[in-house]
């Protein structure tokens, strides 16, 4: 759960780059399927 919340920040401090936050949150998608 600490990693998950981390990347959420990330996505939040990132506005800049959609692409990533995309990528971020398919990352996150993955690893719950797993």
């Amino acid at each position: 759960p600490e990693l998950i919340a981390k990347e959420t920040k990330m996505q939040v401090h990132i506005p800049e780059k959609p692409l990533d936050c995309v990528a971020i949150g398919t990352s996150i998608k993955l690893r719950r399927a797993q």
